[in-house]
Order: C-alpha cells, then structure tokens, then sequence
C-alpha cells in the first residue's frame, strides 16, 4: 500500500527487486490515490522491471482499512507478505526464508519476522527492536501482541488464513484507525504462528509515518481506536481485564509524549492524571507539555 510514499519507493521497490526465489512471486500495489509522484514513480519503475506485479491508482482515497482490502484483493497468490510503500526489506532472501517456514510448517497461518527501525531524520538505525518478543515464550508473545507492543511490521500472511478469521468490513464498520493491530489479534487466537529470528525488514519512521505522526487530531483518534480495538477482542475472545487496562495505560503515555512535544497543557494534565505507575520519562513529558522553556531543553536533549 502506498500513500504519499514518492520519497522511499523506489528503495522499496529496489529491495523487492533484489530478492531471490526458488519461486515466482507478484507485487501487488495499491496506491491510495496520492497527491505526489507516488504512483508515476511506482509504474515506471515496475513497468521496466522484470518483476511480475499489479498496479492500481484509486480515483479517489479509500482511507487506510478500505485500501488494505483492495490491495489484498489484487494478491494471486497462497501467502502475502506486507511491506509498506516507505519501509523496505533489508535481506536478500527474506521472501524465500518465509515461504520455506510456511511449506514446512503448513498448518501455520502467520509469520512474524524481527525487524530494524530506521529514523529518516537522523538517519539512524536500531538493529533488531522486536527481539524480545520473536526470542520470548509463547505466552510472552500473545501478551505482547494483545499489549500492543508491536507494529504491523514483518509480518507474512497464508492468504486462506486471512480470508477465514480476518473481516475488514468489520473493521471499517467499528471504524477502526489502524488496520495491523486487530489483523494480528484475529490471526494469534485463531491460528497458529512460527517466528524468524533474524531481522529482515526495515520500519521507516519519518514525520508521515502512522505510528509517529505528530498531528494531534490523528494521534487522538489512533490512540482512542487502539483501546476500542482491545475492548471489542476483550469481548470478541473473553481476554482477561489486564490487557484492557495495560493498553488504556500505554495510550496515555503516548498521549502524554505527544503533549509535550506539542505543548498542550490541557491534555497533558489529562494524560498524566490518567497513568498510574508513573516513570521518569512520564514526569519529564509532562513538565514539557505545562513549560516552554522546558519543552525547548527536552527537544534539544532529543536531537544530540
């Protein structure tokens, strides 16, 4: 899926381009009727390429969960792999190591791979930053995913698996925000799931990433959306009360950060009266959502 991606695609599409298969595979890309060069960019590219693919441009945009869907739909294939238009795959052989795991291991209806973050800004890389949870037990892992700690990153999908237990019309109906977190929940308490101890993917955190995007009104709904989500799968799986309450507390955390990077007084006192256990980095958001001066010190502290 692509959305204002004319920056990194290319990388994106380069990294596809150089895996290698014992097997043919498809691109399927599915550009969300972006305001750059996006989608040009993306047709040259494929149309000089040797890779087999399919291209759509919707005439208007779908938003997020309803172009999932269309991209899912334009896969021929028995496994999709999910890459965004603005990350890229940093192992030559990442496609053929998941496939391998799943014709092993066919009752399996999900991968989850390890996978690097990269800031765009100071062009810095952090090795590996799901390894807790890829190295962890079992339990650690569904504690992890129903915790949110996880982004819907490196994650290799049997397509059959999807169809079966994921509803994106359901999504869309509960007017979800974000589109990785109730997928992954869906696949954990319907199928089984093997790891890749190796990172073979790489998040790009830019300022229009999802996930980090400072624009408060959509960090308020994405944050608001993350909590419906595990109230619905609370109900939906009879989860215990715990995640509820651990997603709810990491939500306001967030909520806090973004209030002090922002200097919005009135929800940073929310936030912080919402968090229980409170820590170091919780009290020193906060002063930077209630001072200025503060605020200046922290996000200078933030660039060395």
């Amino acid at each position: 899926m692509t959305l204002n991606h004319e920056e990194f695609i290319i990388e994106c599409l380069d990294s596809i381009s150089r895996q290698l298969t014992t097997f043919d595979f498809e691109v399927c890309l599915s550009d969300d009727n972006s305001s750059d060069n996006t989608y040009e960019l993306a047709l040259e590219y494929l149309k000089k390429s040797s890779l087999n693919y399919s291209i759509n441009q919707n005439k208007q945009q779908l938003g997020l969960l309803r172009n999932y869907q269309k991209t899912l739909g334009m896969c021929q294939g028995k496994y999709v792999f999910d890459l965004a238009g603005d990350d890229f795959i940093n192992d030559t052989y990442a496609i053929q190591t998941m496939v391998d795991i799943f014709k092993k291991n066919p009752k399996i209806g999900f991968i989850e791979c390890g996978y690097d973050h990269y800031y765009q800004k100071n062009k810095k890389t952090v090795s590996y930053v799901n390894r807790e949870r890829i190295r962890g037990s079992k339990e650690a892992y569904t504690n992890s995913i129903l915790s949110a700690k996880h982004t819907g990153v490196g994650f290799c999908y049997k397509k059959d698996s999807f169809l079966k237990f994921v509803d994106i019309n359901e999504y869309v109906k509960l007017n979800f925000a974000v589109e990785d977190y109730p997928i992954t929940i869906d696949l954990l308490m319907n199928c089984k799931f093997k790891t890749i101890d190796n990172s073979l993917v790489t998040y790009r955190i830019h300022k229009n990433s999802l996930s980090h995007n400072k624009e408060l009104d959509r960090v308020i709904r994405q944050t608001n959306s993350i909590n419906e989500i595990i109230n619905h799968y609370t109900n939906k799986y009879k989860l215990p009360n715990k995640f509820k309450k651990q997603v709810y507390q990491q939500t306001q955390s967030t909520l806090l950060y973004y209030s002090g990077y922002l200097g919005n007084i009135l929800l940073g006192k929310k936030a912080f009266q919402n968090i229980q256990s409170k820590n170091l980095k919780n009290y020193l958001d906060y002063a930077s959502s209630q001072n200025s001066l503060f605020r200046f010190i922290s996000s200078f502290l933030r660039k060395i």
